[in-house]
């Protein structure tokens, strides 16, 4: 929504990238922001004008080009004011990936495009169109092409009629062969396997991550002072797992688990039983009927408190990002018991559009386990929430809002009842 927003936190991620020997790579060119369509689905048509685009979609290009970032992913979409055609998508235009990237923005490093099986591309060009024709728009590497066999001996027929010079192939070469040299692959090509977890995921990356996490907590919303949570004990919770998938299961990264996956909320939930006595729990997914329904506005109706956890978020090949009507209209009528309903969205920061009468609205963008931790610790008035919204949510908040609890009000930890021993629950 702000391009210098997108260009500060932009190169602040491509110096942390650089700085552990990462290559870094700015997607997807020229812009693929401001789109309804999923180009995993279909082609996205950006009608915007030169003074649009130079603006918003190519002034965060144009910022992390001039400090050095190293490789550019193209965009499946078509800009019609840009490209030689009005469909001709980014990836296999020469106007956009060498008259404009290489020659106007200065570009010099790699040019990888997307993935060619995604249906922006397969809908209009065969896989030996579409191989040869990224080659000679300016792009250096091909992902994912639907058939490599196809693409590869393609793109050598290309070579050998003159199509495309071979000397345009040993400029690509080049550019990969510097790349991989930067890495220092050249050195040391294969990862260490059994000593990995000394390097990802290790106890100082995980401190970070929890820190970074805590302070990214966004209260958008808090009527009457609903968050933090009562510390007392007498009070009834219950928390409504909201999923957007059937059996949805998210990765467990914690070190003590040998699970790879766990249902979708279930960390959450363990989390809130450590610290509340009194829970119950029930979760909402597509599949859910109107008995179930029924049974979550009753179960409401009788509780001190609603806890609603959201796991909503945008997804490839997701033609929206959205939940049933009837899961809508049940949360709806969740949110007119009179019972205080508090929401947490661990996505789509948009997702109050759905509940827009929930007392309190807490954003935590990520179902990553130190986001559940964070937002949970915020639930209880452990954390203070210092994080600011980066977007606008259009009859909701502007763009920078983030409330923040009295200081009074921010506890000890150790005032938190907190059992981790405690016996998991069912969820429902």
């Amino acid at each position: 929504e702000d391009s210098r927003l997108v260009m500060e936190l932009g190169k602040a991620y491509m110096d942390g990238l650089h700085e552990a020997g990462v290559i870094s790579t700015a997607k997807h060119f020229p812009g693929h922001g401001d789109t309804d369509i999923d180009s995993h689905l279909d082609l996205p048509l950006l009608l915007f004008d030169t003074m649009r685009l130079n603006a918003v979609e190519l002034a965060p290009f144009r910022h992390i080009i001039d400090h050095g970032v190293m490789s550019i992913m193209s965009a499946h979409v078509a800009v019609p004011v840009l490209a030689e055609e009005e469909r001709r998508p980014a990836t296999l235009s020469h106007n956009i990936m060498t008259t404009l990237l290489r020659n106007e923005l200065g570009f010099s490093g790699l040019v990888v495009t997307d993935a060619l099986e995604m249906r922006s591309i397969t809908r209009n060009y065969t896989p030996d169109e579409s191989a040869v024709m990224a080659v000679e728009a300016g792009t250096d590497m091909i992902l994912l092409s639907p058939d490599i066999d196809l693409a590869r001996e393609s793109l050598l027929e290309a070579v050998q009629s003159g199509r495309i010079s071979e000397e345009r192939i040993d400029r690509s070469v080049r550019r990969i062969l510097l790349m991989k040299y930067w890495a220092g692959l050249h050195e040391q090509r294969f990862v260490d396997v059994p000593g990995y977890r000394s390097i990802v995921a290790n106890e100082e990356h995980r401190k970070l991550a929890r820190e970074i996490a805590r302070k990214s907590m966004t209260l958008v919303r808090n009527e009457d002072g609903l968050l933090p949570l009562p510390t007392e004990q007498d009070k009834r919770i219950l928390a409504v797992i909201i999923a957007d998938r059937e059996e949805q299961r998210v990765p467990v990264t914690r070190p003590n688990s040998t699970a790879p996956t766990e249902p979708v909320g279930e960390y959450f939930v363990r989390q809130l039983q450590a610290r509340i006595n009194d829970i119950d729990v029930i979760r909402v997914d597509p599949r859910s009927n109107q008995i179930e329904f029924d049974s979550l506005i009753v179960k409401a109706s009788q509780s001190d408190i609603v806890i609603g956890a959201a796991y909503v978020q945008a997804r490839s090949f997701q033609a929206e990002i959205t939940i049933p009507d009837e899961m809508r209209e049940a949360l709806g009528a969740v949110s007119e018991t009179g019972t205080p309903f508090a929401l947490i969205s661990f996505g789509d920061p948009y997702f109050i559009k759905n509940v827009p009468g929930v007392d309190a609205y807490l954003c935590a963008y990520s179902a990553a386990e130190a986001s559940v931790e964070a937002a949970v610790e915020t639930l209880m008035g452990v954390n203070n929430p210092l994080g600011r919204l980066p977007v606008s949510i259009p009859d909701v908040a502007t763009f920078g809002t983030g409330l923040v609890y009295p200081e009074d009000v921010i506890i000890d930890e150790k005032e938190v009842i907190y059992d981790e021993e405690r016996p998991g629950i069912n969820i429902d």
